[in-house]
């Protein structure tokens, strides 16, 4: 009999013991299945602080998807960089959502998610914001990517097309009163444009125009066009374009007379336009960009210059405006919620101070903490510009428009604008012909 009640309390035992380490072993992430996360990305440094000579653009991604996967053992991460490549990316995703690999986590913009939040492709992150998420991000990149009231994906980086302004230049023109001032930067076109003319100047008399005061893009030609006060879409309504107006015609006309004049680096307003190798070798005084600053502070010290960020300036019926950008990460539709609140967790991660608080790169963040690790850092090399770009982003616009059709909308605008100032249109009959184009791709089904 004893026998036998030790054999039934082993027994017991033994199952107990079976069941607590099946348990123990379902608890276990390392023994969780496998699961791979294919992510789009566009990189925006190179290596994992973005100053490193010898850096390369995955640096960053990999360091930080590493440290990910120290508390996500079982996660792989395929990368695949769009940046560089010669690809049209709308066509990319949308061949992709047609064929049903479109990747779990993809690069996106300010326009070029709508499409893809509006036709169920992404997933609104609403649920996985944190409070703290939401007031540690810069309204702006929260309001750029809001659509229908909801989030549709994790700001990381903040962009935008503005002036830069060598102060060396306008100086030595005589002309540094005319520049904006903090804390807004604020500036009219009329002070623009006489700094323009002041800057632009012969210095041995021989005829030839040694530096001009101002160069722009196409984009910059379209972006300081609506500092004059109308804009593609009217704000709330972008079931139609509103650019075509006398108002606007009278910016391009004033652009084109900076250029007539000689004011303006031939090729301004084109695609043919070198602005950042004139503006790093001193010839032009202004010019809008995207991101010029790093070109700058890594020059040969003889070769250095002072550099100002400010807004485009406010036309007659407008106000300063900067184009206004934020890169981020969606997530695509998840069927399984435990996957879905995995690949949330690693979009969150990489757009976290946590994962981007070491970058010195002149990568303009998206959070109000990390610009504050960047400003507390003594050898953070751009701590300087950090007020400039808190004043331009106070001006920031979503010139595109947030509408699904936003971006077939601007590629039907820039080649139009761009006629205007190789003589091929006037501004009244490329606004003319764009508001007809656009509205028909706007009403279309």
């Amino acid at each position: 009999m004893i026998q036998k009640r030790l054999f039934v309390l082993v027994s017991v035992l033994m199952v107990i013991s079976f069941l607590l380490s099946a348990c123990g072993a379902a608890a276990t992430p390392a023994q969780q299945e496998q699961q791979t996360i294919r992510m789009w990305i566009w990189s925006q440094w190179n290596g994992k602080t973005g100053v490193e000579p010898n850096g390369q653009p995955l640096d960053w991604w990999n360091d930080a998807i590493a440290k990910f996967k120290e508390t996500h053992p079982n996660v792989n991460v395929e990368i695949e960089d769009l940046n560089g490549q010669d690809v049209d990316i709308n066509a990319k995703y949308d061949t992709a959502v047609a064929a049903g690999n479109i990747a779990d986590i993809i690069w996106v913009d300010e326009s070029y998610f709508s499409k893809y939040a509006s036709s169920g492709v992404l997933e609104p992150i609403d649920a996985f914001l944190t409070e703290e998420d939401k007031s540690d991000f810069l309204p702006k990149d929260l309001e750029l990517s809001r659509l229908d009231g909801k989030q549709w994906f994790w700001p990381y980086i903040t962009q935008a097309n503005h002036l830069a302004v060598n102060v060396d230049l306008i100086r030595e023109a005589g002309a540094e009163s005319l520049l904006p001032q903090a804390p807004d930067y604020a500036w009219s076109w009329d002070q623009f444009e006489e700094a323009a003319k002041q800057a632009t100047m012969d210095r041995d008399g021989d005829g030839t125009t040694d530096v001009y005061g101002v160069g722009f893009s196409t984009d910059g030609a379209y972006t300081m066009a609506e500092a004059w006060g109308d804009h593609l879409y009217n704000q709330g309504d972008e079931s139609k374009v509103t650019i075509n107006t006398q108002n606007t015609i009278d910016a391009f006309n004033a652009l084109l007379g900076l250029v007539e004049g000689g004011y303006a680096l031939p090729g301004s307003g084109t695609g043919s336009v070198d602005l950042e190798t004139a503006f790093l070798q001193q010839q032009v005084a202004m010019v809008n960009t995207w991101g010029i600053v790093t070109s700058v502070e890594t020059l040969p010290e003889e070769e250095k210059f002072e550099l100002m960020l400010v807004p485009f300036p406010s036309g007659p019926n407008g106000q300063p405006t900067v184009w206004g950008g934020v890169h981020g990460l969606a997530v695509t539709k998840q069927e399984d919620p435990a996957r879905l609140q995995l690949v949330m967790d690693l979009a969150r991660f990489l757009t976290s101070t946590e994962a981007l608080k070491d970058v010195r790169a002149w990568s303009k963040p998206a959070r109000f903490s990390l610009l504050e690790a960047q400003r507390s850092d003594p050898n953070f090399l751009y701590e300087k510009y950090i007020p400039q770009f808190e004043a331009y982003t106070g001006a920031l616009i979503p010139l595109m428009g947030q509408v699904p059709k936003a971006v077939p909308v601007l590629i039907k605008y820039e080649p139009l604008v761009e006629a205007i100032f190789t003589g091929d249109l006037t501004p009244e009959e490329a606004l003319s012909q764009f508001e007809g184009e656009a509205n028909a791709i706007l009403s279309a089904p």
